[in-house]
């Protein structure tokens, strides 16, 4: 299983939560999934989808992960509580914005 994900999923969306990773990393956080949000269709393989989550500091993911893997994440977290969206640009590519909200 990959770092943000807790429950096992269908490879089109682990690889498309492969894609936040990086988003993520862009901005030296890891994307932790709370919930898939809607918006949710097939491209090229991938399974998109936004989602709500934690956008944790690096520093701090393996910190996080512990609480988050037993579902006991506290409510100091709250202040990385973030949204994932995603769009086509003009060339068809998939591209993704993660903020924290």
């Amino acid at each position: 299983m990959i770092t943000g994900l807790r429950t096992r999923e269908p490879l089109g969306f682990t690889k498309f939560i492969e894609m936040i990773q990086q988003a993520a990393a862009k901005k030296g956080s890891v994307f932790f999934l709370d919930c898939k949000e809607g918006h949710e269709q097939v491209k090229n393989g991938l399974i998109a989808s936004d989602c709500s989550g934690w956008l944790v500091p690096a520093e701090e993911a393996e910190e996080f992960n512990a609480e988050y893997m037993d579902f006991s994440e506290c409510d100091c977290w709250d202040k990385y509580f973030a949204w994932e969206t995603w769009y086509e640009d003009e060339n068809g590519e998939l591209k993704i914005d993660v903020s924290v909200v």
